[in-house]
């Protein structure tokens, strides 16, 4: 076979298509091509709702783990605050025996002030009356003290399982 025959043989091919069909190679590319592209939109339209799913639940899985995080975080923050109040309770208590202790020392101090001023002659007896009342004062101070200590130990105490 010369050339010229074998440009003429590829001239009827490319004219009569692939094998003899009339299909011409860009034309099968292109079929091809819509083929495979075609094929991905399917998949893709048919997966979309799954995947969509699948997302919807993660977000749901992530909310509802969010949702327990922040009730532990609330329940933490209102024990937080009780444990604030109860100090604060306590703080308040100790102010009110440490300004009654205070108060009963002014109210000694003038006792022996107004006796000393009335009848300076009578001092010992006067310091030992005083003497006396002081001692009375501290054992309810004391007693006072003793109660505090038990109500703040009987507030934090963890109760006992029978």
């Amino acid at each position: 076979m010369s050339v010229p025959d074998a440009v003429s043989n590829v001239k009827i091919v490319a004219q009569s298509g692939l094998f003899g069909t009339g299909i011409t190679l860009g034309n099968a590319l292109i079929g091809i091509l819509n083929l495979i592209c075609g094929g991905a939109l399917v998949a893709f339209i048919r997966t979309r709702p799954k995947i969509m799913e699948i997302g919807n639940l993660r977000r749901k899985d992530e909310f509802d783990l969010m949702s327990e995080r922040i009730a532990k975080l609330e329940g933490n923050i209102e024990t937080e605050r009780a444990g604030r109040e109860a100090e604060r309770v306590r703080h308040e208590a100790e102010v009110a025996i440490l300004r009654h202790s205070v108060a009963n020392s002014n109210t000694c101090l003038d006792a022996i002030l107004l006796l000393l001023e009335a009848a300076p002659e009578k001092a010992a007896e006067h310091a030992a009356k005083i003497r006396k009342m002081r001692e009375d004062m501290r054992d309810r101070e004391e007693r006072e003290k003793s109660s505090f200590a038990a109500a703040k130990i009987a507030a934090t105490a963890i109760p006992l399982k029978d």
